[in-house]
């Protein structure tokens, strides 16, 4: 079941020659920890991420009830992996780090433009506070 998710021939191998084991009891490895917790930890350690807790299901698990205010929760788009199309198994690793490179430059352009405008805005927000 777990298989289909696997494009690599070597993770697929891999997987097929682990013992399968019976999961561990969180309550006797974690005595005396919440049982909430431990009910989502359960959740979020499962090996098949078809039948793994998703992110949003964990942030409304109530163990996070009081932490979880969806309204001051950041968002983002799903990530577009369509860069890796057309590789059988895996991306070269020099192709890879190009991309990764080219992302992180525009991060940091981002991150450039945005400092430069909460310094101009401070900047003149002083000037403003100066001259009154």
């Amino acid at each position: 079941d777990v298989l289909k998710h696997m494009a690599s021939p070597d993770a697929i191998a891999t997987v097929q020659s682990m013992h399968k084991y019976t999961p561990a009891d969180f309550s006797a490895v974690f005595p005396g920890v919440n049982a909430q917790a431990l009910d989502l930890l359960s959740k979020m350690l499962v090996f098949d991420p078809a039948k793994r807790i998703k992110v949003d299901d964990a942030l409304a698990h109530p163990y996070l009830k009081e932490l979880h205010a969806r309204a001051d929760e950041p968002t983002c788009a799903t990530f577009d992996f369509g860069f890796e199309k057309g590789y059988p198994d895996e991306m070269p690793q020099a192709l890879l780090q190009k991309h990764m490179y080219a992302e992180m430059e525009a991060m940091w352009e981002e991150e450039a433009k945005a400092a430069k405008a909460a310094t101009t805005a401070a900047a003149a927000k002083s000037a403003g506070a100066s001259s009154a």
